[in-house]
Order: C-alpha cells, then sequence, then structure tokens
C-alpha cells in the first residue's frame, strides 16, 4: 500500500521506459473541448413548418442556429461544435409541437 493507502501500480509496468512504448497506440487521452469540431457523421436538423406555432422556444435555446421565419421557425445553419450541438438538442427536445426534425448523416 502507498501513503495513500491505494495499492501500488504493477512495478512492471512502472519499469517500462517511454521510449519503448509505441507513441501511435499509447496516445495519452485528453477531454474534448465544448467548441471543438464535430465528426462528419454529425446530425442534420430541420424544422416541418406546417406544425410550427412560432412559440419561439427553439430560437431562444439555440441562437444564431434556429431563427424565426414569417411563418415558422427555420434552420439558419447547422450545428458546428459540441456545445452548438447540445443548443440544437435542447430546441428539439423543447418543442412543443415536435417539429423539430433530426437526420443522421451516414460518413
Amino acid at each position: 500500500m502507498t501513503a495513500d493507502n491505494l495499492p501500488a501500480t504493477d512495478e512492471r509496468l512502472d519499469s517500462v521506459p517511454p521510449s519503448a512504448l509505441d507513441p501511435a497506440l499509447h496516445q495519452p487521452r485528453r477531454a474534448a473541448s465544448m467548441n471543438e469540431r464535430l465528426e462528419p457523421q454529425s446530425p442534420i436538423f430541420s424544422v416541418a413548418p406546417e406544425g410550427c406555432l412560432r412559440c419561439g422556444a427553439c430560437s431562444s435555446l439555440a441562437p444564431g442556429l434556429i431563427a424565426m421565419g414569417e411563418d415558422a421557425a427555420v434552420i439558419v445553419r447547422q450545428p458546428e461544435t459540441v456545445e452548438e450541438t447540445t443548443a440544437m438538442y435542447a430546441a428539439l427536445y423543447n418543442c412543443p409541437l415536435h417539429v423539430i426534425r433530426k437526420r443522421s448523416v451516414k460518413p
């Protein structure tokens, strides 16, 4: 046991010099940033205008992505970051008539 009352690490792993590890297989992991670009298989969002109430819930949850048109909400642009995609999903799930649609894109 170590001073923190945690089990000691495997000494065999500790004795491997970093130069012996294949860098392609042993890359350090890092958390994704909220502003990183999404992968090409990102969903495509759309609005079915025939059912839109123009309540504005979607445009307030995803400003810059959804705007209010004359007759219905309009997708201004597709999300490009994780944060924007999260906002678009919030708009999708909070639409009272469920007129915001998501379609997956095959790579």
